[in-house]
Formats: C-alpha cells, structure tokens, sequence
C-alpha cells in the first residue's frame, strides 16, 4: 500500500509548495524542488515516535499536521 500527499501551507491548505511525501510499508520518501529535485528516503524500522497536532480551523476542514520523529541523521523530524 503507498500513500502520496504533497505539503501543504497554514493559508487556506493549499499545495503551494514543491514537496511531496510518499508513504509506503517499508519507507517514507521524500521528494522536494521545482528545477533542482531532491529525493530523501527515511526508512519504518527508524521511526521512533509520532505526534499528530490539529488547529481549531484544521479540525473544521479535516486537515493536520503529522510529525514523524525518526534515527535517522538527515530527517531526525
């Protein structure tokens, strides 16, 4: 099962931004840039701790923020 979402930004939740998140069984991928692209992979077995933060207004619109706090030294959050 794999999972795709770009970022989002505060103002209204609209993908603005260059960023893109991949989300399957094994790894989180990462993907940002417009003409320069870097792809970061941060792996399951690394993540250690998950936090989920909703604002009032994000709760409304069915939206939040999902932080993901892993091992690894080129994404720790």
């Amino acid at each position: 099962m794999i999972y795709t979402e770009k970022k989002r930004t505060k103002l209204l939740g609209l993908p603005i931004t260059f960023t893109s998140y991949t989300i399957s069984d094994e790894k989180i991928t990462i993907t940002s840039g417009f003409l320069n692209i870097t792809v970061d992979d941060a792996y399951m077995y690394k993540v250690q701790d998950v936090r989920l933060t909703k604002s009032f207004w994000e709760r409304i619109f069915g939206l939040g923020s999902l932080t993901c706090y892993t091992g690894d030294t080129t994404h720790p959050e």
